[in-house]
């Protein structure tokens, strides 16, 4: 068994749903609260501004790309209400485990069945 024995999935699953819901949740919140989001853009230029001074007079180290790295990624998955989509769209088989399960036409019908991106799942489905 892949779990273990004795390991349950019936709460697992529950488990996983509560948490995909309350991450829609989080994004309708985000997407229907317009000075959330007016707010967000004016924080995100103050903060160009002063990273783009920091490049300007090269003294911009690890620590501020870092710090720009994190507002890329909040502003693509929260702000842009995508954190039940970036949730669901992870790769759950990183190390490519699946990938020979398949014939190599099966793989390219199942690319071209979900849009180029790969698939990964056991069943045939996108990852």
């Amino acid at each position: 068994p892949v779990f273990g024995n004795g390991v349950h999935l019936l709460p697992v699953g529950e488990a996983i749903g509560k948490v995909l819901r309350i991450l829609i949740t989080v994004d309708f919140a985000i997407r229907s609260n317009g000075d959330l989001l007016e707010a967000w853009d004016l924080y995100k230029n103050v903060v160009k501004g002063r990273l783009k001074g920091y490049r300007e007079d090269e003294k911009m180290n690890e620590e501020y790309e870092s710090f720009e790295r994190l507002l890329v990624q909040l502003d693509f998955t929260l702000i842009n209400s995508r954190s039940f989509l970036t949730a669901i769209e992870q790769n759950f088989d990183p190390h490519a485990y699946y990938s020979s399960y398949y014939s190599e036409g099966e793989q390219q019908q199942r690319t071209h069945r979900s849009g180029g991106r790969g698939g990964g799942s056991v069943d045939g489905g996108s990852n």
